[in-house]
């Protein structure tokens, strides 16, 4: 979904995925496939698409400003600050918050071990860039589960080729973008990338 952009914005086919796109217009092109049957419209629906993807736009605000402002955040876990002095690599989490004031670069596979409790919360607070390197893996062990998995990245977030990412990216309101960059196939992400400004897909 895209707003308040045109659906000429979105350049992605309908053949590349599987669900629909939702525009708060009619403009969406089909790239190079002529089938737009996947392609919603405000235009089509009296307005209701367009109201749909302007209030997800608005939620997204909502969920950075939760996930960043300390209140909303889970009490019982411990908070950790700058883990890693900002690079980690082959390592095991337990859940809590985990606060960087800029770039997290995630060099090696990081595990995430809830303990067998399914309620668990990881909070990721990354100031800058997050960047997953190439071929790395979030794991998530201890029955946790990618709902309860938030990044919230006050930049860009690149996924390297052949990288999985759990959970929910989150992107700050303003000039941020989530940008997925596969140089090879094989990227994958269990979760949902939410983007204030640019999501890219690139294969």
């Amino acid at each position: 979904g895209i707003s308040p952009a045109a659906g000429s914005f979105i350049t992605v086919a309908c053949s590349e995925l599987t669900g629909n796109i939702y525009q708060p217009d009619a403009t969406y092109p089909g790239t190079t496939d002529p089938a737009t049957t996947c392609a919603l419209s405000g235009t089509a629906n009296a307005g209701v698409l367009k109201t749909y993807v302007d209030t997800a736009i608005l939620d997204i605000g909502t969920a950075y400003t939760a996930a960043t402002g300390g209140a909303n955040l889970p009490a019982s876990n411990a908070s950790f600050l700058n883990l890693g002095a900002g690079t980690l690599t082959a390592q095991t989490l337990t859940p809590g918050v985990y606060t960087w004031g800029s770039t997290l670069d995630i060099t090696g596979d990081i595990t995430l071990d809830c303990g067998g409790n399914s309620s668990e919360v990881f909070v990721f607070q990354v100031g800058t860039d997050l960047n997953l390197a190439t071929t790395k893996q979030i794991i998530l062990a201890g029955n946790c589960q990618a709902s309860n998995i938030f990044w919230a990245v006050g930049g860009t977030t690149v996924l390297n080729a052949a990288s999985h990412l759990e959970g929910n990216v989150i992107t700050g309101p303003g000039t941020t973008e989530i940008t997925l960059i596969a140089s090879t196939p094989g990227v994958t992400v269990n979760g949902r990338l939410l983007g204030t400004k640019t999501i890219a897909l690139q294969a």
